[in-house]
C-alpha cells in the first residue's frame, strides 16, 4: 500500500463532508470504479474557499501522482488554517462551559440560602404563633367555635 500519496478514503471523506453528499454513487463496484476513473466530480458548495474546493478536488485526482501526499495535506496552509478555527472554537466552548459551571455553582448556592433563609422564617414565625397563642382567650375559643364546612 503505497503511504505516500492521500487515500482515496480520506479524499471522499473530505468531498462528502463538504459537499453533504458522496462524490462518487454506483449501484454496484463496476460502476463506481469507473465514475472515480472519469473523475467526474460535483462541483462543491461554492461557501467553501477556493483553497479547500481545490485541495479536496486535488485529493480525489484519477491519476494517484497527481493527488497530493499526506505530508502536503497536512501541511496546506488552508488545513491549517480549518485546524485553528477549530482549536480556537473548541478553546471558547470550553471557556463558555467553565462560565456556565461556575453559574450554576452560584446559582445553587444562592438558592440553598434562600431555602435556609426561608426555613428559619418559617421557624420564627411559628414560634411567634404559638407565643401568641398561649396567653389568649379568643384562642380557646376560636377552637370551640363550630366548623362551617
Amino acid at each position: 500500500m503505497e503511504t505516500s500519496r492521500t487515500s482515496g478514503h480520506l479524499a471522499a471523506s473530505f468531498f462528502e463532508l463538504t459537499a453533504l453528499k458522496p462524490a462518487f454513487m454506483a449501484f454496484d463496484m463496476r460502476g463506481l470504479k469507473a465514475k472515480i476513473v472519469a473523475a467526474k466530480l460535483p462541483a462543491l458548495p461554492q461557501e467553501y474557499s477556493s483553497e479547500w474546493r481545490s485541495l479536496v478536488r486535488s485529493m480525489l485526482a484519477a491519476d494517484p501522482q497527481r493527488r497530493p501526499s499526506m505530508r502536503e495535506v497536512l501541511q496546506s496552509a488552508v488545513l491549517a488554517e480549518a485546524a485553528e478555527r477549530f482549536r480556537v472554537k473548541v478553546a471558547e466552548a470550553q471557556e463558555r462551559e467553565k462560565k456556565e459551571e461556575t453559574l450554576w455553582e452560584r446559582l445553587r448556592a444562592e438558592a440553598a440560602e434562600a431555602r435556609a433563609q426561608a426555613a428559619e422564617k418559617a421557624a420564627e414565625a411559628k414560634a411567634e404563633a404559638g407565643k401568641a397563642g398561649e396567653g389568649s382567650p379568643g384562642a380557646t375559643q376560636k377552637e370551640k367555635l363550630p366548623k362551617v364546612w
